[in-house]
């Protein structure tokens, strides 16, 4: 459990430097750069200084800004990035050490930047003499928000997405992950560009230039609703489509592809309203949007946390927008979040209690083979984990029939099962020959000699657990579920004891789905 995670379970607010640390802790606890403890350690010094009333909090004044040195600016990111510091050092800069008349521009200055900033660009040319290519669009331009762990959307302004990492802006290369943009519009004057230069630090003084802005924090407008208002614009659509099929089938572009015009899918894809998206999901939201649309995928590595299963989770822009715009999920999503909770447990001591299967492989996903071998094939990978378990352990089985997600609390020792439906139903015809079959093989194996089939009615128990009211519920009441059984000792009679889960309940997972998927993000 997180430092914050722990916060919000007592009810308290996690401070700014509770977050901080939060985000440069690896899955395993330690800290990703040994630097990063020794700045714990000082904050652990002012935190006790403050419980003593030594040292006080006073605005920005607090305990991260004392021990980082540097005081906090709206947009800015703590520390150089890793983009900046390698410019930097490429081109002999050096920020500690740069002229006060720099760091510390007087208002002449500034209105001298800012004039230098604001030419006529359709008059005066391009500020940088690099040839650059005819297209842009029409993009918004968003800086990390920290304090709400979010993004801010700071400029509008035009992105030549065609640029190449050899091209330049004031003379420095623009780098892989960089692209070359024009500020148009300024919606927060005084936030801090995340790479300055020598003539503009902030995006007021931008205005009506060329910067370099992280591709990552680009997010290009949308053109299809503009199409379908302003008819000129199909042909550019047309064209997109035929380059799509290109790089796909290789062979060379035909003039007319009528048949890319009939395929919505690859044309119409979703994208988030961010107004209607909670702070705690909008990091993630904006990376999906702005990096996923092209098929890259998120992967999670497995390894040994659900045993059977050790392919890494793959999750692509369709399993982000389901599970951030609140529609049906994935299997992968659910083995994400028992990723998440297998993590947790370790934390807490409860992996000795529980355990979990992989509901990728007990679903029934393959159609038109023979049931009784696929049955079998299935109840032999539950027999794999039960064949060691120790006498108390119970095994969380998440499982879909192809219609809603269910979950089972399996205890082979005491011979039950617990069905948690948010439906309502009873268990569907497969889940019955799935479990007994298992669990029958288990007691031969142990010894207990119960060979022969028990009535399904007495072997899995239907038990009360909150109902959904709507249609698409189910994946996310599952997992509400598995956080309630799992994160407290008596879990599973206080699971028993409620009728419903409220927007609150079903926000927290959500919240902590994604703040565990961003973890994997390779940036």
């Amino acid at each position: 459990m997180t430092r914050v995670h722990q916060f919000e379970k007592m009810g308290k607010y996690a401070e700014r430097h509770e977050r901080w640390l939060d985000m440069r802790v690896k899955p395993d606890g330690q800290f990703k750069k040994d630097e990063f403890k020794n700045i714990a350690e000082t904050i652990e010094d002012f935190t006790q200084q403050e419980t003593q009333g030594s040292f006080e909090s006073v605005g920005t004044e607090d305990i991260l800004t004392k021990t980082l040195g540097n005081a906090e600016h709206l947009g800015r990111i703590r520390g150089q990035s890793k983009t900046v510091q390698e410019l930097c050092a490429k081109h002999g800069i050096n920020r500690e050490t740069m002229p006060e008349e720099m760091t510390g521009p007087t208002v002449d200055q500034h209105n001298s930047f800012k004039a230098s900033c604001t030419l006529n660009v359709k008059e005066s040319g391009p500020l940088d003499p690099n040839p650059m290519p005819n297209a842009s669009k029409e993009c918004q331009l968003f800086i990390p928000d920290l304090v709400n762990r979010g993004v801010v959307l700071v400029a509008i302004g035009r992105a030549y997405m065609d640029c190449v990492p050899t091209d330049t802006v004031h003379g420095i290369p623009l780098g892989e992950k960089n692209v070359r943009v024009i500020i148009t519009v300024s919606k927060l004057n005084h936030a801090l560009l995340p790479i300055p230069t020598n003539e503009a630090t902030s995006i007021e003084e931008a205005v009506g230039g060329f910067v370099a802005w992280p591709k990552s924090l680009v997010v290009v407008q949308t053109s299809l609703s503009q199409a379908s208002k302003d008819p000129s614009r199909a042909p550019d659509r047309e064209a997109e489509g035929s380059k799509r099929t290109k790089k796909i089938v290789g062979r060379k572009k035909i003039q007319s592809q009528p048949e890319v015009k009939q395929q919505p899918a690859q044309q119409e894809q979703p994208s988030f309203d961010f107004n209607n998206i909670s702070f705690e999901l909008r990091p993630l939201a904006f990376y999906a949007q702005s990096s996923m649309r092209d098929g890259t995928q998120i992967i999670c590595p497995q390894q040994h946390f659900v045993m059977g299963d050790e392919m890494p989770i793959y999750i692509g822009f369709e399993d982000v927008y389901h599970f951030i715009t609140f529609k049906e999920i994935s299997a992968n999503s659910i083995m994400i979040y028992i990723r998440f909770l297998v993590e947790c447990c370790a934390r807490t001591g409860m992996d000795q209690r529980f355990e979990f299967i992989s509901p990728v492989i007990v679903s029934p996903v393959q159609q038109n083979v023979d049931r009784a071998t696929y049955v079998r094939e299935r109840a032999d990978y539950i027999l794999r984990i039960l064949r060691n378990a120790p006498k108390g352990k119970q095994f969380l089985m998440p499982y879909n029939s192809g219609q809603y997600w269910i979950l089972a609390v399996i205890d082979p020792w005491d011979d039950s099962v617990m069905y948690f439906n948010p439906l309502g139903n009873e268990p569907a015809d497969d889940f019955k020959d799935l479990i007994t079959t298992a669990l029958n093989d288990w007691k031969v194996l142990v010894g207990s000699g119960m060979r022969q089939r028990r009535n399904w009615q007495t072997l899995i128990d239907t038990v009360r657990c909150p109902i959904q009211e709507g249609y698409v519920e189910c994946g996310y009441f599952l997992l509400a579920y598995m956080r309630e059984i799992t994160f407290t000792v008596d879990g599973l009679v206080v699971l028993q004891t409620k009728d419903f889960y409220t927007d609150a309940d079903m926000s927290l997972v959500r919240h902590e789905w994604a703040t565990f998927v961003m973890r994997f993000i390779q940036y």
